[in-house]
């Protein structure tokens, strides 16, 4: 999220990629979205992303020929959040929440004021990280670590708690700073992804952050027809988040 005093125009574009703080900007691909059009003495603001020109080169070369053809490049943690706004996010246009999205080795954390979008952080935890914290406390191998999360039959609160603590205070320090700057109050905080089924995960943010913290579904907005979700995957249907904000993106274009 940058911010730019007054209109934003071609000169301001320009400043976009300056501001990403880029080495080799011709290494990366770079988008924006003008979020709020700033006049006179107010900001203009930008949600601005950069993907290394190596990473989105993967994409097409998934469908290398044929149908279906690529239309568009999403960030995964980003999309997610898109996601959101449609769902629990559209519940709260006129108050302020947080979004937190756990991938299996980034997180994204994102702060709505009003419906619009006030900061957005991406930190380098994720699912894989309290996994990989579980296999080394309680000597398990990987598949027993992730039915250890889903089940809670053992307390891991102590791994957990060690893991999350780093994340959850920048998840603070984010929160204070959005809630001085908007002149706000966080009442809620929604989380997705694979933490969402541990316990213990959702009640460390409980217990830290001093808000409600709940899981939240891509599909909690949208008609879906029955037996949709595979039964393997059914609780489990923040997997879809991406996929679903992606396509709610494109429809914005539309």
């Amino acid at each position: 999220r940058l911010s730019f005093p007054g209109h934003f125009d071609a000169s301001t574009e320009a400043k976009v990629i300056q501001n990403l703080g880029l080495d080799d900007p011709d290494e990366w691909r770079v988008s924006y979205k003008l979020l709020s059009e700033g006049h006179g003495r107010s900001e203009s603001i930008v949600l601005a992303v950069a993907v290394p020109e190596s990473a989105a080169a993967l994409g097409p070369m998934l469908l290398p020929s044929g149908l279906p053809v690529p239309f568009s490049l999403e960030v995964a943690g980003l999309a997610s959040l898109t996601a959101f706004l449609h769902g629990p996010g559209s519940d709260h246009t006129e108050e302020s929440v947080g979004a937190m999205d756990f991938g299996d080795t980034t997180s994204s954390f994102a702060i709505f004021n009003n419906g619009l979008l006030a900061l957005v952080r991406r930190f380098d935890v994720g699912t894989d990280t309290i996994l990989e914290k579980i296999q080394e406390s309680l000597g398990v191998d990987r598949d027993t670590a992730k039915g250890i999360i889903a089940d809670g039959a053992f307390d891991i609160s102590q791994p957990v708690s060690e893991v999350l603590e780093p994340l959850i205070k920048q998840i603070m320090v984010s929160r204070d700073f959005v809630e001085r700057r908007e002149d706000c109050h966080i009442s809620k905080i929604y989380v997705s992804g694979g933490l969402v089924i541990s316990r213990d995960s959702l009640d460390e943010m409980r217990a830290s952050v001093g808000v409600d913290v709940d899981p939240w579904s891509p599909f909690d907005k949208l008609h879906v027809q029955p037996d949709a979700v595979p039964e393997n995957l059914v609780g489990q249907e923040w997997r879809f988040s991406a996929a679903v904000g992606a396509a709610l993106g494109l429809f914005e274009e539309e």
